[in-house]
């Protein structure tokens, strides 16, 4: 698999997308509406593995002492309307704040050791550059950087989203030169590699497998076709189609580049 940053807890979401089916060009922030204790990261990844979860999970959580994640990267998590097929999401203990708000001892603590960690760790392994995106950005489909849930929701309305995180839009509000200052300071990772180490045309299986974010045994079990199921009804293949098919491939493909 390719890299990612590595932290001590992880529980797979209940709800999100094996793979991807576009690159990686936005970070989203979020807060998770949750007090800012020392076991908040874990509690919301846990919460987002939980059978009666709600139909949302996130990449990554912090809190004031460490980062949990729910969802890999290379995954697709239901973060934001719009933003989730090129989106990485990360959700922050605390509540929807001012600036003052997300200015106090605790808040700055969560944002310059663990907040700006997983940041780095995306600019490092995607290249995703440390700027805020104006809205115009974010709907562009194009630039790459980083944004709010609240971004996403004024810069791609079509989507139909909602969400006011973290700040409502407040100026100023969410303090994003203290997050880039912060990671500019975070060790750097070395970048990720998304190629795929199977060849389709010698090992169809484990290819496949690979690019699902599956386990790959090359054995094409339930979990495999269930995989594959899902990534044709997102992308409208028809299911009836025998596979290998020029569409599922050709998505597929996008997916390992």
């Amino acid at each position: 698999m390719p890299a990612e940053l590595v932290v001590p807890h992880f529980r797979q979401a209940t709800h999100y997308h094996p793979g991807r089916i576009k690159a990686i060009r936005l970070g989203v922030i979020h807060v998770g509406v949750t007090p800012e204790s020392i076991t908040a990261a874990e509690g919301m990844v846990d919460f987002a593995a939980s059978p009666g979860a709600s139909i949302a999970s996130f990449h990554l959580a912090a809190d004031p002492d460490s980062l949990a994640r729910g969802v890999h990267d290379w995954d697709t998590a239901f973060g934001a309307p719009g933003a989730n097929a090129d989106g990485l999401h990360m959700e922050q203990a605390g509540q929807v704040m001012d600036h003052a708000g997300w200015t106090t001892p605790l808040s700055l603590k969560m944002i310059r050791e663990q907040t700006a960690r997983g940041v780095k760790s995306w600019h490092d392994l995607y290249g995703i550059p440390l700027v805020h995106l104006s809205l115009a950005q974010v709907g562009d489909g194009k630039t790459k950087g980083f944004c709010s849930h609240w971004d996403v929701t004024k810069g791609i309305p079509a989507a139909g989203g909602t969400h006011t995180d973290p700040d409502n839009g407040a100026v100023p509000g969410y303090p994003w030169d203290v997050v880039f200052t912060a990671a500019d300071q975070h060790p750097s990772l070395p970048p990720a590699t998304h190629k795929n180490p199977f060849n389709h045309l010698d090992d169809l299986v484990r290819w496949t497998q690979w690019a699902l974010g599956i386990p790959v045994d090359g054995k094409p079990g339930a979990e495999t076709k269930a995989a594959l199921a899902a990534l044709r009804k997102r992308n409208h293949i028809d299911p009836a189609l025998s596979y290998p098919d020029p569409k599922s491939i050709a998505v597929l493909s996008q997916i390992t580049h």
